[in-house]
């Protein structure tokens, strides 16, 4: 499983094409959970070179007070529509979000990332990073990729 990831970069040859090692699904697209505590170990799909990654605390500084909020919206399809879809923030699960149903949530940090899994944990591709701004807000539509 080839995972892109915009914070996530190769030690040796600075590619963001990587694989986890050892660890699957959702883990290892968005990187933590938050009952994943231990580093976790990726290779890179350029160079070979294999190197592991901690879990990095935001610094105090990038906390604002007024928190930006997340609107986010699944549009409806036929195809998977039985099944929830699981919203994460940060490699924090935020809500499962149902066909055409929507959730709000609020993050408090400047630097932000939304990955979205199946109901079997499997992250999809498409993934979102963002800034964030103190007391503002973002509209987000997803259809298997996020929609413009």
């Amino acid at each position: 499983m080839e995972t892109r990831h915009a914070s996530i970069r190769c030690s040796e040859c600075g590619s963001n094409r990587l694989t986890p090692v050892g660890v699957g699904g959702v883990v290892g697209k968005i990187g933590y959970d938050q009952n994943i505590h231990e580093d976790i170990e990726y290779k890179c799909l350029d160079c070979k070179n294999k190197f592991f990654v901690t879990k990095r605390a935001n610094a105090d500084h990038d906390d604002f007070e007024a928190p930006y909020t997340i609107i986010f919206t699944r549009e409806k399809r036929f195809t998977a529509a039985l099944y929830p879809q699981n919203v994460y923030l940060n490699g924090f699960l935020e809500g499962a979000v149902k066909n055409g149903q929507t959730i709000q949530f609020t993050t408090n940090k400047f630097n932000n990332e939304i990955v979205v899994t199946d109901h079997n944990g499997m992250a999809f591709s498409d993934y979102l990073t963002f800034t964030a701004s103190e007391g503002g807000f973002m509209q987000v539509k997803f259809a298997f990729k996020f929609v413009k």
